[in-house]
């Protein structure tokens, strides 16, 4: 076994969407950071990838204060309006951009263009490392210090840094080697997600189906394309993923409506179990959590990823003003979990209400939901400002939040 030590401001663990865009604000910053990733970064990207992710606004504005919007900006689509509804019942409601003076309220991008722009961003790192494949074996933290173990294909190496960030989601061991345990709430459903074509477009608009069985969100990627991401009771999904795409086009169509015409080339599917997943304090100094390591939402509000770019745009301003002020970056860990509770308690109780909320047929949580839906739009105010906390407008102060590039201290 080879032993090696290197000095570090920030070691990173995992290189998703959400900790290569932190190695990339951390390197904007001059920060010496490690990135430690188990899936080989240096093999040729996995083809086919089906899932559409829908940027929010704030999302689109981190990403653009990081100089990587430039490279999605002709692969996005954007979503200029949402319609909301309840099938079978009287409630609706319709968002759109210009309700708050915006050209879109986000973009759909394919997660896999967005994953293999990071990745080429990721090797032209000024001031990191990356580490792939590597695996985290270990974590030992001192007063001054922490100290991870790495397996790599040549053996053991240890790094050593001021602060350790787990960015590698919720069923990586980086959590357990930390000593954090997770409240997990296991909704019994599954996600269903596939790309589909709808016989009357709508251009740039999303929408949102709540039916008896789960909802049905429909993305628009252009054309008469469209990302589906329907939500079943687990039996349910795992039937609608035995049967052909003939088949599991037209139970879609019938599950959805005519709204958009019939539905059809329904391409690969993709099965994703839903949970809701907190992550307890860490008891490690020297050591914090980031996206889905933290906080793991119901996908029904499109949160997930935008709450987790969130904790970037965070965390980067956390760190310029430590790297400006000559302090020690460890000694963000004690505090930058209890700036993050309050936005990733509201969007943790926002996805579980909704979960909870529309997969009722009781008449009297059908009553009320399909009444604050109208509410919702019929009151510009009310609905500017539910927009607002969806979006993330004004939700997080940060600089890259508000599309500006990290300060950068000379």
């Amino acid at each position: 076994m080879t032993r090696s030590a290197a000095e570090y401001d920030c070691v990173i663990v995992g290189a998703g969407l959400v900790g290569a865009t932190l190695a990339l604000g951390c390197d904007a910053l001059g920060l010496r950071t490690a990135l430690i990733e188990s899936r080989d970064l240096t093999a040729p990207a996995t083809a086919g990838e089906t899932r559409g992710l829908a940027l929010a606004v704030t999302s689109q504005r981190i990403l653009q204060g990081l100089a990587v919007w430039p490279d999605l900006a002709a692969v996005v689509t954007p979503i200029r309006r949402i319609h909301v509804s309840d099938r079978g019942h009287f409630g609706f409601c319709r968002f759109a951009a210009a309700d708050l003076g915006l050209d879109a309220l986000g973009h759909v991008c394919p997660a896999a263009t967005l994953a293999e722009v990071l990745r080429c961003r990721l090797r032209t790192l000024t001031h990191g490392t990356l580490r792939s494949p590597a695996t985290l074996t270990g974590v030992a933290s001192a007063t001054d210090r922490i100290t991870v173990t790495i397996a790599t294909a040549t053996g053991s190496t240890e790094l050593t840094g001021s602060l350790l960030i787990a960015a590698d989601g919720v069923a990586a061991p980086t959590a357990a080697l930390l000593g954090i345990t997770h409240r997990i709430h296991d909704y019994g459903r599954d996600a269903i997600v596939a790309n589909v074509t709808v016989e009357r477009p709508q251009p740039d608009t999303a929408f949102e189906r709540f039916t008896a069985t789960g909802a049905i969100a429909l993305l628009p990627l252009g054309g008469a394309r469209y990302v589906s991401i329907r939500t079943l009771p687990r039996a349910l999904a795992d039937a609608a993923l035995a049967v052909s795409a003939i088949d599991y086009a037209s139970d879609l169509s019938q599950a959805f409506g005519t709204r958009l015409g019939r539905i059809g080339d329904v391409g690969a599917r993709q099965s994703f179990a839903l949970k809701l997943v907190r992550a307890g304090a860490c008891p490690i100094p020297r050591a914090l959590v980031i996206g889905n390591a933290a906080t793991a939402v119901n996908p029904n509000a499109a949160q997930g990823l935008n709450l987790g770019l969130r904790d970037v745009a965070v965390l980067i301003d956390d760190l310029a003003d430590a790297r400006g002020a000559g302090t020690d970056p460890g000694a963000l860990a004690a505090t930058f979990a209890r700036r993050r509770e309050r936005d990733r308690a509201r969007v943790a109780a926002f996805t579980d209400t909704l979960a909870q909320l529309f997969t009722s047929e009781a008449p009297p949580l059908v009553a009320a939901r399909d009444l604050a839906m109208l509410t919702l739009d019929l009151l510009p105010p009310l609905k500017r400002a539910f927009l607002r906390r969806a979006t993330g407008i004004g939700v997080c102060p940060a600089r890259l939040a508000r599309g500006l590039a990290p300060r950068v201290t000379p």
